[in-house]
């Protein structure tokens, strides 16, 4: 998975807009972008105007979410 600028790229060639590459994870498993957009909602699965991730692309989303988390925490919460 690539984030580039506002562009994600997962490694299907799916793509989803991301505003300044910031994805957030809601108390109620809403994944959105930027400050208050929709990046995937477990309720929209049924919707068909809504292109669905894959399970894959989940499973990156999350690999690439935790990375990030632990490359802040060694970088700014490590003991001093």
């Amino acid at each position: 998975m690539k984030v580039k600028d506002s562009s994600i790229t997962f490694s299907s060639g799916r793509t989803r807009y991301a505003n300044l590459g910031i994805i957030g994870l809601g108390a109620d498993d809403d994944v959105s972008e930027g400050y208050d957009g929709e990046l995937w909602a477990p309720h929209e699965r049924d919707n068909p105007y809504c292109e669905q991730l894959s399970r894959e692309d989940l499973a990156e989303l999350a690999d690439y979410m935790i990375a990030r988390w632990q490359e802040w925490k060694a970088r700014n919460a490590a003991p001093v």
